[in-house]
């Protein structure tokens, strides 16, 4: 939501401010990697702060009912390494929304025509050993998957639908 988290715990993304750069400085340029600031003083003597690990590009959290109870929260790179390694697939994406999981698949030429029910079997595979139960799990064969519309135009692999994410804020 925007805000800063305390040292010790990851956050979202992180805003960089560089002026150092006078021709082009960024000023609250922002990284979507999951990151979490060390506690206590720069042991170096340095003024700056420092980050005690980089987990990786965000995408979309997605919350899901733990088998024990309660949320579990899997972060994208879980359910990227759940997939991405399935022989035949070029390209994917995972959406998340009051239905459940819709895997979209781009395959190669000649890929398997099981390629989709693996996947599927994959991910609730994954899932499970993780502890969540998984809600439905549908995978479709599309030709092509559209990025974000702006300047970037990121391909974002794992989405949660705004509803979705709003219902679990707090979990």
């Amino acid at each position: 939501q925007h805000r800063p988290v305390p040292p010790g715990v990851p956050g979202h993304h992180i805003l960089l401010t560089n002026l150092v750069n006078r021709v082009q400085p960024l000023i609250r340029y922002q990284i979507s990697d999951l990151v979490t600031l060390a506690e206590g003083p720069n042991p170096t003597g340095m003024p700056f702060r420092r980050l005690t690990a980089v987990e990786g590009r965000n995408d979309d959290i997605v919350h899901l009912p733990a088998c024990l109870g309660g949320t579990l929260a899997v972060p994208p790179h879980q359910l990227r390494a759940a997939i991405a390694a399935t022989p035949g697939l070029r390209q994917y994406q995972i959406r998340y929304d009051r239905l459940g999981l819709t895997v979209a698949v781009v395959l190669q030429d000649g890929a398997a025509a099981n390629t989709p029910a693996r996947v599927q079997h994959t991910l609730q595979d994954a899932l499970v050993a993780l502890g969540a139960a998984p809600p439905p799990v549908q995978v479709r064969t599309v030709a092509e998957i559209p990025r974000q519309a702006g300047p970037g135009a990121k391909l974002k692999t794992v989405i949660v639908d705004p509803d979705q994410a709003r219902s679990h804020i707090g979990a």
